[in-house]
């Protein structure tokens, strides 16, 4: 009875991963992509972020603010900026469908404007993705590892536009301290014009008012009347 039993039980193990596996060859198949190795050759940078806002565009294409989380090629960048991306519901990428909070790992080209665009398919968030993803950049083989804890900052979401900060191992929101003085205009859905959006997300957070950018420059009256 008890051998029948073991028996029922391997054969439903191997049924499952003979239905993962033709899952997955099955997914190349309606989207083939290019191995990683060459996916991230072709990026000028590889990074995890957050997605913060998205804004509409043409052609079913839309362009988002990635909060950048972690820099894994692409030096002149740091943790904590903004980033503008292009190209996602690109079709021609298998997975370029972002959503407002995603984390994900973005491999993306950057534009002569300073923007960026979306590379290939933005990858799941993970210690094995990750560790492939690093060792491709450095050149070195991949080998697996005991799993290991997400970075504090890695997943967390902080509400009205506010930044998160390591504080013993564990992850903290606060307002933006820092804006640089420069005037650069952007009209909010508050109907205010701010001077740079980095001043409107601190009167976002310390306010706790959900404020975003509505457009670049500054608002008309005809907008919100």
């Amino acid at each position: 009875m008890l051998s029948n039993k073991l028996y029922i039980l391997l054969l439903g193990a191997i049924v499952f991963q003979i239905t993962a596996i033709d899952a997955r060859r099955r997914r190349f198949r309606e989207c083939p992509e290019e191995r990683l190795k060459v996916r991230e050759g072709m990026a000028d940078v590889v990074l995890t972020g957050t997605v913060k806002r998205l804004y509409s565009g043409q052609d079913n294409l839309y362009s988002g603010e990635v909060l950048v989380k972690r820099v894994v090629k692409g030096d002149h960048l740091s943790s904590g900026e903004s980033l503008l991306v292009e190209g996602f519901g690109n079709a021609e990428i298998c997975s370029s469908k972002a959503v407002v909070r995603d984390t994900k790992i973005f491999l993306l080209s950057q534009l002569e404007t300073g923007r960026f665009r979306l590379n290939s398919s933005m990858v799941r968030i993970n210690a094995p993705n990750l560790d492939k993803i690093t060792a491709t950049v450095k050149g070195v083989p991949y080998r697996r590892r005991p799993p290991i804890n997400d970075e504090p900052c890695e997943k967390k979401h902080c509400k009205f536009n506010g930044d998160c900060f390591e504080e013993n191992r564990r992850p903290t929101c606060r307002c933006p301290t820092n804006c640089k003085e420069h005037y650069n205009p952007v009209c909010a859905n508050d109907g205010f014009t701010y001077n740079t959006e980095c001043q409107m997300r601190v009167d976002s957070c310390r306010k706790k008012k959900k404020i975003y950018v509505r457009h670049e420059g500054l608002c008309s009256q005809s907008e919100f009347s």
